[in-house]
């Protein structure tokens, strides 16, 4: 578990790293977010 300075929210996307500097690899990935309409 991580601190959050300020909260934590929703947003439009998401974009995260994992470096290995040893192995000199790197990890990454990242999605964007569409909010759909609540029907009803």
């Amino acid at each position: 578990t991580l601190a959050a300075l300020g909260g934590i929210r929703g947003g439009e996307r998401f974009t995260m790293e994992l470096e290995d500097p040893v192995l000199r690899r790197k990890l990454s990935h990242e999605y964007r977010v569409k909010v759909l309409p609540v029907e009803g």
